[in-house]
């Protein structure tokens, strides 16, 4: 059952600073030469054991999701359920479905048979496909996989490779190491709030330890006189710490989640200061910038980063990341810092407050900032929280199906589902089945003004520049 009703807008929105200008980003010329990874010059060995392919396509059959990559001319170069070279008549197929339709001057974007999904996108020199058993974003599904690979290969240099050595080179000579990385962030789109939100979760901490972490890097930077630094930023837990960037620059969501699924796809930059050269779509997809990458001590949660436009930057940056360890590790903020960052707070559901409310998430749509109850009863093994993400990405797909709609209240035999969505704001619900509508709303509005009022703690509320 659905119902509709509009919230008291004199609530007050919380949700921090902007973490996207409207300013226009300044131009910036980048190397489009450089990549993270190295060319191997032999032919990539398979690592799994060859399979019959009538039992891998049986096998696919049988799985929820699967991502192909392949380039035009129908060579494989990424399955997210491996197997590519026994897989070639499969990619052959949908390159020619592909290709045909391009033959007829159109595009072909959906196939759906039954309760299958196929969805396709043909950006030169490549055609990815996502076949799903749920049709929930298919697009952006795919749009971030291929910004995942052109996080790697540029946009410019993916596109030379081709034009050099031909439609059927093999892609993969040059993305060898990355499958990792395409796993990393398809997993990360099923499995996380935020990238399916598209938008930035922060990292639970008091006021006075964040702005510190982000005055430090301000003050460390501008005293080493290094230019050409653009982002300044510390995770921790796949979440944002904090974020210094270059005036006129902004952090956009799905860049600061390819650089998220960097760092959680290599854990080897634990034992050392590493630089990498990376593309970040948003920002410019034309070329590289480069990363200095280091965590805060020894089993640190907490990782550095600090991006700039120089490719030679890696000693000056590495000497500002010591001057920055230092100061944050000195004896007058080591264990603050080290407590909040390895001791966070959490949001709890007040039970006499929130009687009703089981689970939340609110996204606070200016400054792409989100915030999310922890997991609880009856949300607490694999397979419920698998289907609370599920309660949650039916509410999103059919909010966002239905633009004119404000707020849903839907009833199941096992919860209730209830979503606001208004210009600067969404907030939805997971709540007990024997929620009512009117208690439930006044709950929501409660839940409001108590994140406003721990909005420092939860969203990063003001931004330094370099």
């Amino acid at each position: 059952m659905l119902e509709t009703e509009e919230l008291n807008s004199s609530v007050s929105v919380p949700g921090g600073t902007s973490m996207q200008e409207n300013a226009l980003t300044p131009t910036f010329t980048l190397q489009q030469h450089d990549s993270m990874l190295q060319v191997d010059q032999e032919s990539p060995k398979e690592k799994e054991e060859a399979c019959d392919e009538e039992y891998l396509l049986a096998e696919l059959c049988r799985r929820e999701f699967t991502v192909f990559v392949l380039s035009e001319a129908g060579k494989p170069i990424f399955a997210s359920c491996g197997h590519e070279e026994q897989l070639c008549s499969l990619m052959a197929l949908v390159q020619t479905f592909v290709m045909v339709v391009a033959s007829w001057g159109d595009c072909l974007m959906r196939i759906r048979s039954s309760d299958l999904h196929i969805c396709f996108s043909h950006r030169n020199p490549l055609i990815l496909c996502v076949v799903s058993r749920d049709e929930f974003q298919l697009n952006a599904q795919v749009d971030l996989v291929y910004k995942q690979i052109i996080s790697t290969l540029c946009r410019a240099q993916l596109v030379s490779v081709f034009q050099k050595r031909g439609p059927n080179f093999d892609l993969r000579l040059l993305l060898r190491g990355a499958e990792r990385h395409l796993n990393g962030i398809v997993h990360s789109f099923r499995c996380e709030t935020s990238v399916f939100l598209r938008c930035v979760r922060v990292f639970a901490m008091n006021a006075f330890e964040r702005e510190l972490i982000a005055s430090t890097i301000v003050n460390c930077v501008n005293n080493a006189k290094v230019s050409n630094v653009i982002f300044g930023l510390v995770l921790a837990h796949r979440q944002l710490v904090a974020v210094v960037r270059m005036k006129g620059i902004a952090l956009h969501p799905s860049d600061l989640h390819i650089l998220v699924n960097l760092v959680e796809c290599n854990q080897s930059f634990r034992n050392a200061d590493n630089w990498i050269p990376i593309c970040l779509p948003h920002f410019n997809d034309t070329g590289f910038v480069h990363a200095f990458v280091s965590y805060l001590w020894e089993g640190s949660p907490a990782c550095l980063m600090l991006l700039s436009l120089e490719r030679g930057a890696f000693q000056s940056l590495r000497e500002v990341n010591a001057a920055i360890a230092a100061r944050l590790l000195s004896p007058k903020y080591r264990a603050a810092i080290q407590v909040a960052l390895e001791k966070p707070p959490v949001f709890e559901l007040d039970s006499t407050s929130f009687p009703d409310i089981w689970h939340f998430v609110y996204k606070n749509r200016c400054s792409g900032q989100t915030c999310s109850a922890p997991w609880r009863i009856p949300y607490v093994n694999e397979n419920e929280r698998r289907r609370l993400l599920w309660y949650y990405k039916k509410a999103v797909g059919f909010c966002l199906e239905t633009a004119e709609v404000k707020h849903l209240f839907a009833t199941t035999p096992h919860n209730c589902l209830m979503s606001y969505i208004t210009q600067n704001f969404e907030l939805h619900c997971v709540l007990s089945p024997f929620a009512q509508r009117q208690v439930a709303s006044a709950q929501a509005e409660r839940l409001l003004k108590v994140l406003k009022k721990e909005e420092s703690r939860f969203f990063i509320t003001s931004s330094l520049f370099f």
